[in-house]
């Protein structure tokens, strides 16, 4: 019998920092031959960048793949089959990771691997589930659940009887999970960790909880608490309300099903950082941005984006002589009834003109 490539799935919400555990379990893998599988659902996939750029993928031993444009646990859930499948059969690997959008529900992604060929094998049963291992931001998660914003309140209801909330997707994150990490710890109070860790461990009494800073818990790397650790159980999962649902049924878009939608921004002007602050502070419902940008006051330097909730960080990467990339801008923005055009044209209005980058450039 074919030896069994395990299946580790990476799930959590926009900017919980699941990159950066993924770039931790690389980095100390103790020489296990890995093949990560990245998921984003705008066009362009700036996670599956930033992970190759920190270098810990072993060319020749390891594989890096993407899927782009659309989520795992419903527009590409064949995709993951033939991707999965594809790496489990050739035998070459030691665990498949799978890091999910952060709009993605675990559940679907785990009724898929119940996917049966004509033969009547299973996923599963060439690369079974080994652990669910969901990531809750500790500066947004308390904020986001307790809001309960209707969806239909905000304008983004699927249908018109549709109740739900973004809290929603939070929920079943949590309660999906076989490990959850309480990233960003370092950033709030003792009492704020607390309290989160109570109302995720009254949301999955059954899942293992511990805090995370930036993907180390306690400083040292958690890749034997997720890798090979076995502790999805088939069984419970079936008994999850709506799992044999999601057997039998495609899965709602979440990018319908919550109001979430992305924006793809590039440019060949640098940002004037005053312009693109005051762009971003009059800007409603932007949740998550990443990428790299051009600063008109640095022009020489690459300076990397990331952007979760209110929190900014635009810093120095590296010149752009150096890396591979032309002087420019290449975002993801993600959003809840965001108003795409308006925040499209306020970075186009945030760029250079022509007499200004003349004017600089003299």
């Amino acid at each position: 019998m074919a030896p069994l490539t395990p299946v580790t799935v990476l799930s959590g919400f926009l900017g919980s920092s699941k990159t950066t555990l993924l770039n931790q379990l690389l980095e100390h893998r103790g020489g296990k031959k890995i093949a990560v599988i990245v998921n984003d659902f705008s066009e362009i996939n700036i996670d599956a960048a930033l992970i190759a750029a920190e270098g810990h993928l072993t060319r020749g031993e390891d594989r890096f793949g993407e899927l782009t444009n659309g989520c795992i646990c419903c527009t590409l859930r064949e995709d993951l089959v033939e991707s999965v499948g594809s790496l489990a059969r050739s035998e070459k690997f030691d665990h498949i990771v799978i890091e999910s959008t952060g709009i993605s529900e675990p559940m679907p992604v785990a009724a898929t691997f119940e996917w049966q060929w004509e033969d009547g094998t299973r996923l599963a049963d060439h690369a079974p589930l080994d652990t669910m291992v969901t990531l809750v931001d500790c500066t947004q998660f308390l904020d986001q659940i307790r809001r309960n914003t209707q969806l239909s309140s905000a304008g983004m209801a699927a249908a018109e009887e549709d109740e739900r909330t973004i809290a929603d997707l939070l929920t079943d994150q949590v309660e999906f999970a076989d490990r959850i990490y309480l990233t960003k710890a370092d950033l709030v109070s003792q009492q704020r960790l607390d309290q989160t860790r109570a109302l995720v461990h009254t949301l999955n009494p059954r899942a293992l909880i511990s805090p995370l800073v930036d993907g180390l818990s306690e400083g040292r790397p958690v890749v034997e608490e997720i890798l090979g650790a076995q502790l999805y159980d088939e069984a419970t999962a079936r008994t999850y309300e709506g799992y044999a649902e999601e057997l039998a049924n495609p899965h709602t878009p979440e990018t319908e099903e919550y109001g979430i939608s992305s924006l793809v921004f590039r440019s060949d002007r640098p940002f004037d950082k005053q312009r693109l602050l005051e762009a971003l502070r009059s800007t409603v419902g932007l949740v998550r941005s990443k990428g790299y940008c051009w600063l008109s006051d640095n022009l020489d330097i690459v300076q990397v984006w990331h952007q979760a909730g209110p929190n900014l960080s635009i810093r120095p990467a590296a010149y752009w002589a150096s890396s591979e990339l032309t002087p420019g801008t290449e975002l993801v923005l993600i959003g809840i009834a965001l108003d795409a055009p308006a925040l499209r044209a306020k970075l186009e209005a945030a760029t250079l003109s022509d007499t200004e980058l003349t004017r600089l450039l003299s």
